[in-house]
């Protein structure tokens, strides 16, 4: 038995229809057989594989799954197609920012978001990143999404830490981050894409006068 992650998109417009995980049957293929002919066989097995698991039930052992009802229902007989995603190493779920390009065969992430990433110990921004899926923040991070914004173009160019000032919390530039006064001005609590920063520790906070 191995484990495997499974993601079923739509063939017609690509939509996620849902993920699942769990322990199945090792594909069997000779050592002899490679190029084309092994990624046809692997083919083959996934789709013979797929076909004993649904939203409902599986004829395998589950580790974790998560499915669009919905899509699931709406999709026609033959209207699926089953890849198998182990290899990305995601968690169940994350594919749902996928979506697949039915003419090269291939998956495709129609959009990648920026984040800002904040040490909530030491109030530090001091982290960014660009990813198509979501990003959650965590005890040690905590994660804005930024996609859309002004600041998304300084992505990559943003560092310093936040301070208490009149009562708000304020961003201060740290040694070589050039800004334009504007962007600054907006890396305050008053900022809804900032809205983490309201988790900071106001009392731990360095004043800044």
């Amino acid at each position: 038995m191995v484990d495997r992650h499974f993601a079923w998109f739509r063939v017609d417009d690509g939509g996620w229809i849902g993920e699942w995980r769990g322990t199945v049957p090792a594909p069997v293929v000779p050592p002899a057989v490679i190029g084309d002919s092994r990624l046809m066989l692997l083919n083959t097995w996934t789709q013979q594989t797929q076909r004993g698991i649904t939203p409902w039930a599986s004829a395998y052992p589950t580790i974790a799954q998560a499915w669009n009802l919905d899509a699931w229902d709406d999709c026609p007989p033959g209207g699926a197609v089953c890849l198998d995603v182990t290899l990305y190493n995601w968690p169940v779920g994350d594919f749902q920012w996928a979506c697949f390009d039915g003419v090269d065969r291939v998956l495709d992430f129609r959009e990648l978001r920026t984040y800002l990433e904040i040490t909530p110990q030491t109030a530090m921004l001091d982290a960014s990143v660009r990813s198509p899926r979501q990003v959650f923040s965590t005890p040690q991070k905590l994660v804005a999404d930024v996609t859309g914004t002004p600041l998304a173009p300084y992505v990559g160019h943003i560092y310093g830490r936040f301070a208490r000032r009149d009562g708000r919390i304020v961003f201060l530039p740290g040694p070589g981050c050039s800004l334009p006064e504007a962007i600054v001005r907006s890396l305050t609590d008053g900022n809804p894409a900032l809205a983490v920063i309201d988790r900071l520790d106001r009392d731990r906070l360095e004043t800044d006068t």
